[in-house]
């Protein structure tokens, strides 16, 4: 049985396509929407999911807890700006089949065509853990991520965290079919501009910078 959380903050323009996605998705159960306090009626507009929880702001307590509230042995956290390809969970299914297997993501593509988001999608598709983030609708057996404690709560980063914590617990499963993720963020403060602070973020951080001071340069919410 699989559940899928679907953190979000004033997402009311996308998180009902988001949650439809998902229910379409073979051995889906539920879909939990996780509403850390949006001002645009994203709650309203996410009452087709199986159950909209309001949570405090934060993607990594939102995650944590929509997966207190689930049930499912497979937990799959979906951004509300991505959409699943049509085989995403059927993919997941036969990747765990594998014991040794105790997560994995999809790699990206954008909906936005050019060359360095192209890139960035070729990229996600290759084995380093570096290249995979939240984006890309990580997925991990509960037993696991009980065991992990679930995800670390802080401001940013969380995924990268929880990533290479699967690495180090046993298998890391890369699908084949790219989850389609919106180039929103890229597109509005520049594509090139955008990617290189990402790539300084990640450096800083992996070097020991807090991610409370690197949060400063990574808004919440593109507009």
């Amino acid at each position: 049985m699989i559940s899928v959380i679907i953190p979000t903050l004033n997402e009311a323009s996308l998180v009902e396509s988001a949650i439809l996605c998902a229910f379409s998705q073979k051995a889906v159960s539920e879909v939990i929407v996780v509403d850390g306090g949006s001002l645009d009626g994203t709650p309203k507009r996410a009452r087709s999911a199986s159950s909209v929880i309001a949570s405090p702001p934060g993607r990594s307590i939102q995650m944590n807890v929509g997966a207190r509230a689930s049930r499912g042995d497979i937990l799959v956290f979906l951004h509300a700006d991505s959409k699943l390809p049509p085989t995403y969970t059927e993919e997941v299914l036969a990747a765990t089949e594998d014991s040794d297997v105790v997560g994995g993501c999809a790699p990206v593509r954008f909906d936005h065509r050019g060359f360095l988001l192209n890139m960035y999608s070729r990229l996600s598709r290759l084995k380093p853990r570096i290249f995979h983030y939240g984006d890309g609708a990580v997925f991990v057996r509960r037993s696991v991520f009980d065991r992990l404690g679930g995800y670390r709560d802080m401001p940013l980063m969380e995924d990268l965290v929880m990533i290479r914590a699967l690495n180090e617990a046993g298998r890391f499963a890369l699908l084949k079919s790219p989850v389609t993720t919106s180039s929103r963020r890229f597109l509005a403060g520049g594509v090139a501009y955008t990617q290189i602070k990402n790539t300084v973020l990640v450096g800083l951080f992996l070097l020991g910078a807090d991610p409370r001071h690197l949060k400063l340069f990574y808004p919440d919410k593109v507009r």
